[in-house]
């Protein structure tokens, strides 16, 4: 563009800022003129400071100008960034769902190996700062479960374990409401060494099994976690490395539940996006039928 029409276009710019803010400079100049003339001062130092003033003011207003014409420009150029594979398209536009809020039983129920468990003696949501962490003590077993079904998503969150070098825990994906510890689902291994891996659980079924060694970093460390599921397929980072993704997942849709496996296990910035792409046609539909068990349900193991 010329620097002619540059200057025009900031001129125009400015003109519509100065009428923004033409109330505010009247009444800044008119007060400073007041206190002045009150204080008796000459007109003329009267006129000078009123002078600066209004100088001052419209220095301001020209500077506002042009940070809001920046911002506008990078906003208009912006581009949100999306996770990979996923469309804008694909998103709610409730947009995240807080898994961690200050009220525990909104999303979650619970289930324990061991009768006479009560929520809080496993799972205890503690402040850390500004955070919410999410501890589990590992014992007995168990795993919390969401309220809600859920079949197309992405889930993100950060875990980690405190002391054990063989640290055990895990999410389930598409969890059938049953009361056992292994109930049909597909699990998202968070064992230490195997962090990561997918296979199916119960009598849940899939089209393969992921095997996924040396993701996680050290113990006491947090390590990041992101789960995409859409159409009964599954694939998961962690690190942001890809640790595997299988297909044909049945049930596609379900609960998703955190493990309580041995292990002092804490889980923070857990955040649950619903998606609203449909399957491919090579992709199995989610269902609401559940599968039901081939075995007798167990309490505990």
């Amino acid at each position: 563009m010329p620097k002619s029409a540059e200057n025009a276009a900031g001129n125009n710019d400015f003109s519509g800022a100065q009428i923004v803010m033409t109330c505010a400079q009247v009444r800044v100049v008119a007060a400073i003129a007041f206190l002045i003339a009150s204080s008796g001062f000459s007109r003329a130092a009267a006129q000078e400071s009123v002078e600066a003033a209004a100088s001052n003011t419209v220095a301001g207003v020209k500077v506002q100008a042009k940070k809001t014409a920046e911002n506008g420009a990078d906003s208009e150029n912006s581009v949100v960034e999306q996770p990979p594979g996923i469309s804008g398209k694909d998103i709610v536009a409730d947009d995240r769902i807080d898994m961690l809020e200050a009220d525990l039983t909104r999303n979650w129920k619970f289930f324990s190996s061991k009768t006479g468990v009560a929520f809080g003696d496993v799972w205890k949501l503690v402040s850390v700062g500004k955070e919410r962490h999410l501890i589990c003590v590992g014992e007995p077993k168990g795993f919390l479960y969401t309220e809600h079904r859920y079949d197309n998503f992405e889930m993100t969150f950060e875990w980690k374990y405190t002391a054990d070098p063989n640290g055990n825990s895990g999410i389930l994906v598409f969890t059938n409401d049953e009361p056992r510890l292994w109930p049909t689902s597909m699990q998202i291994q968070l064992h230490q060494p195997r962090a990561g891996s997918i296979f199916p659980s119960g009598d849940a079924t899939s089209d393969g099994t992921t095997e996924a060694t040396d993701l996680a970093v050290e113990i006491g460390k947090w390590n990041t976690c992101r789960i995409v599921a859409t159409g009964g397929r599954l694939s998961v980072e962690i690190n942001g490395k890809p640790a595997g993704e299988v297909s044909g997942c049945k049930p596609s849709m379900g609960s998703i539940a955190l493990q309580s496996e041995g292990s002092e296990t804490h889980f923070r910035k857990m955040f649950l996006r619903k998606l609203l792409s449909p399957p491919s046609a090579t992709e199995t539909a989610p269902t609401n039928e559940v599968v039901k068990p081939k075995a007798t349900p167990i309490s505990g193991v």
